[in-house]
């Protein structure tokens, strides 16, 4: 005689798991195979919170079997930290800021501008504003998503700070020989990027002194630290050609009043010295000749005629002459 028995009884599971964290909404679904029917403890179980649970499933025998199952749940939605650079110069480029910690979403960047109640969202992960050029101030943020909500991470405002409103100067033409004095405006710091024409070069007004016309070109430096290059031009002219008249009358008619030799401004490291009939000098120039009022040290001077030897100092022969005073 043979003598039967049922397949072994097994309790089996499928589950889903809790749609968000921290939400109760996981559900397992208990099954049996072998075992004789009907069963006890089959069937389906909801509003499971994340967790490990033990089922036990009984046959009309009276035999048991269990299964345990596992219900997972998404992580956290975290918001993460957000740091970085925090001021550009105008019209720079923006370094990505730096996330950290952000959990359990999918990220989207956003920014805005003044006076921030709307946010622009990118339509990529990455950050999509490196190659912009601000000109404005902005704030960034990330917004983290999922499912169950939306977080953001903290804002960071990036300033945009002004660049210097940099002035080298107007362009100007000097005499052969002659120097000016340049005057950059609107930077803090200054550096001048030429020869040795120039008097200091970490300095807004150098004196410069060039031998030919040249470019002459600075960077300024503002508070911020932000830069700015402009350029002004130094163009030399030929010296003029000098007129000197031979008589003046200091009558004090405001007529040819004072001996001038037209041009001599050219010429500004040229000396003179003018000397009486006896062959003293009365009065002398070792640069930057000015007009003479006929005058030495304040006495008036006798009409009658003086000689003079002015030296230009630029390789020629010295020019010999004579002025006469007429009132």
């Amino acid at each position: 005689m043979l003598i039967g028995q049922p397949a072994i009884l097994r309790a089996s599971e499928t589950h889903t798991d809790a749609l968000c964290n921290g939400v109760s909404n996981g559900t397992v679904t208990i099954a049996a195979i072998g075992g004789t029917s009907p069963y006890i403890g089959t069937g389906k179980i909801t509003g499971l919170a994340a967790g490990t649970y033990s089922y036990m499933v009984t046959d009309a025998n009276g035999c048991t079997s269990t299964v345990s199952a596992t219900i997972g749940e998404p992580e956290i939605l975290t918001p993460g930290v957000l740091s970085g650079d925090t001021s550009i110069c105008a019209g720079g480029k923006i370094k990505p800021p730096i996330i950290t910690g952000i959990k359990g979403g999918n990220i989207a960047w956003q920014y805005a501008e003044a006076p921030y109640t709307s946010w622009v969202t990118a339509t990529n992960n990455d950050f999509p504003y490196a190659e912009e050029k601000l000109t404005t101030t902005r704030q960034y943020r990330v917004q983290v998503s999922n499912s169950c909500g939306i977080v953001f991470t903290n804002i960071i405002t990036i300033t945009v700070n002004p660049s210097p409103d940099l002035n080298a100067g107007k362009d100007t033409a000097i005499v052969e020989g002659r120097k000016v004095q340049l005057q950059a405006t609107g930077g803090t710091n200054y550096v001048w990027m030429a020869d040795k024409s120039l008097s200091n070069l970490f300095i807004s007004n150098p004196i410069a002194s060039p031998l030919e016309t040249t470019s002459y070109f600075v960077e300024a430096t503002n508070e911020f630290g932000c830069k700015a290059t402009d350029t002004v031009i130094v163009s030399i002219i030929g010296r003029r050609p000098l007129s000197i008249k031979n008589t003046f009358t200091p009558n004090g008619d405001g007529f040819n009043d004072e001996w001038v030799i037209d041009n001599i401004e050219d010429y500004p490291e040229a000396s003179l010295e003018i000397y009486n009939r006896y062959g003293s000098v009365i009065i002398k120039w070792d640069r930057d000749i000015k007009s003479w009022d006929g005058r030495v040290k304040g006495v008036e001077m006798a009409v009658g005629t003086y000689f003079y030897i002015l030296d230009l100092k630029d390789g020629s022969e010295s020019i010999a002459g004579s002025v006469s005073i007429i009132r």
